[in-house]
């Protein structure tokens, strides 16, 4: 039993790691992954981060914060500059950024093969495993990623993966929002009769991610409320609960004291000036907005008379009835609840359910279906074909970042950073910190989420966007003394459209025919 178990899971471990292959990873560092590490990356000593104004802010996610800590296996080999660019301790950084995530790939490839197996037996077909894997790796490659993504209006490339209001559990980075997985993987637990088990995955997620407390709390009550009816004996559900709120409970009482109460001027400005699409049922509701409802609705006529049936139909109600609640509210605290990331389990999850249902179908009958062995080979050459094309996709970012115009700079300043420095770069330039190992003064992408560090970081940005406005005629050179004297900014980065800029203060450092440095001078010249 033991050894036909682990062939099962070294199994679902390669198809996991051909699917995260298939779905493609952007380069360290990239996009979210710019705010996540800092603070994991400063507390390790990578090179002056610890000087950086957002690094010393409260962190959002301190149990991704600890992963990544650990995964600085040396850390203070990062603390100087590295001139040939080669840093072990940073390579192998980059080696477990994506491993992990390969491994979360596994986890996810192996609650939706389980939830399918459990709904329509497609494990004991073997023709109709290697089509639901065809379909599910299809569905999340690249290729069709960036087919989709050519639609016009709306995030069409994650149709079948991704929740609504930008909100996914997968991506092209590793970051805390994968740990969501864990949702789909507590769903099988608890179709498998595992209730506790599933319960305490719900917590996990929620304890590297917080956002997904909502989530957390919702499939647990559904979880409950389903032994419940099952069993008059209270001792069950009750002890599920009590082992599950404990689980939760660090990550919650940490979000009680370090974010609670809330700040409304804060809150606005997140939700209005900084992730509006995110937040705003009416920025981010559209067509594809529409087709995930009809997956989700599609799955639910296919899952009527299942166990499932309660679980999604409860995650609809929930997620759906908190947004039209917003929608009448207008509430910032409600859009920072983020209701609707609930279809992030639901989308990933109701594809699934289609794929397994078709799957199952098709590998149970195939005398029905004209020249049936061709239905594994099927699988195989889709699923061949979208991690060939994933693997090239991963191999064009990379290319793309090694050829970037802003990396000459990036290098310039990593290689020459020394204590004592703060940078002043565009407010959209957010790569810059964990690229070169340098703080800067602020960028739009990376926020706080205190109440007063959210006023803070936008008063910074907006004086950045003030400065960085347009051609060097546009720009305010008396701004450098605000940066000087009240923020101790000591270099200057120009981008091709203040190319040329004169002005008093500043030092030219370097300057490669596109990006400039400057310092910064406390006085006039």
């Amino acid at each position: 039993m033991n050894s036909r178990w682990s062939k099962h899971g070294l199994t679902l471990l390669i198809w996991g790691v051909a699917l995260g292959l298939a779905y493609g990873q952007s380069p360290l560092y990239t996009s979210n992954q710019n705010q996540y590490f800092l603070h994991g990356l400063a507390q390790a000593g990578v090179g002056q981060l610890q000087a950086d104004w957002l690094a010393g802010t409260r962190d959002p996610t301190p149990l991704f914060t600890l992963l990544v800590r650990l995964m600085v296996l040396n850390p203070g080999a990062t603390a100087q500059p590295d001139p040939t660019g080669t840093s072990p301790v940073l390579a192998s950084l980059a080696v477990l950024n994506y491993s992990l995530y390969l491994l979360v790939f596994a986890v996810y490839l192996a609650a939706l093969f389980g939830i399918a197996r459990r709904l329509y037996g497609i494990g004991r077909h073997s023709t109709a495993a290697l089509l639901f894997f065809g379909m599910v790796f299809v569905s999340h490659s690249a290729a069709l990623r960036f087919a989709l993504g050519l639609v016009p209006g709306g995030e069409w490339g994650y149709l079948f993966d991704g929740g609504m209001g930008g909100q996914r559990l997968l991506g092209p980075v590793f970051q805390p929002s994968v740990f969501g997985v864990l949702l789909l993987l507590s769903i099988w637990l608890y179709l498998e009769g595992r209730v506790l088990p599933a319960m305490l995955a719900t917590a996990l997620a929620a304890s590297f991610h917080p956002t997904y407390l909502l989530s957390a709390a919702t499939l647990s009550t559904i979880y409950g409320v389903s032994l419940l009816r099952r069993s008059p004996d209270l001792r069950r559900p009750l002890a599920a609960a009590g082992a599950t709120l404990m689980a939760v409970a660090p990550i919650v009482i940490y979000v009680v004291v370090n974010f609670l109460p809330p700040s409304s001027t804060a809150q606005q400005i997140i939700v209005d000036f900084r992730i509006p699409d995110h937040a705003l049922p009416t920025e981010w509701f559209g067509l594809t907005s529409v087709a995930k409802l009809a997956l989700i609705g599609a799955a639910l006529l296919v899952i009527r008379r299942t166990r499932l049936l309660p679980v999604m139909l409860g995650l609809l109600a929930v997620g759906g009835g908190l947004t039209m609640l917003q929608l009448i509210l207008a509430s910032n605290s409600l859009a920072l609840l983020f209701p609707w990331r609930l279809s992030a389990t639901l989308v990933p999850l109701s594809s699934a359910v289609l794929a397994g249902r078709l799957a199952g179908t098709l590998g149970a009958a195939p005398s029905r279906i004209p020249r049936p062995g061709l239905l594994p080979a099927t699988g195989w050459v889709a699923a061949g074909l979208a991690v060939a094309t994933g693997i090239a996709w991963s191999a064009v970012q990379f290319q793309q970042r090694q050829s970037s115009p802003v990396r000459p700079v990036f290098e310039y300043v990593r290689t020459t950073r020394s204590e004592g420095q703060q940078y002043l770069v565009p407010p959209k330039m957010q790569d810059f910190r964990l690229a070169t190992g340098a703080p800067i003064l602020a960028d739009f992408k990376a926020i706080p989420y205190r109440g007063a560090e959210v006023l803070e970081w936008y008063q910074r940005v907006r004086l950045l966007q003030f400065f960085y406005r347009g051609r060097p005629a546009d720009v305010d050179c008396g701004m450098l003394a605000v940066f000087a004297d009240e923020y101790r900014v000591t270099q200057v980065v120009l981008e091709p459209d203040q190319h040329g800029l004169d002005c008093d203060r500043l030092e030219l450092r370097y300057d490669d025919g596109a990006y400039s440095v400057y310092a910064l001078s406390g006085e006039p010249q």
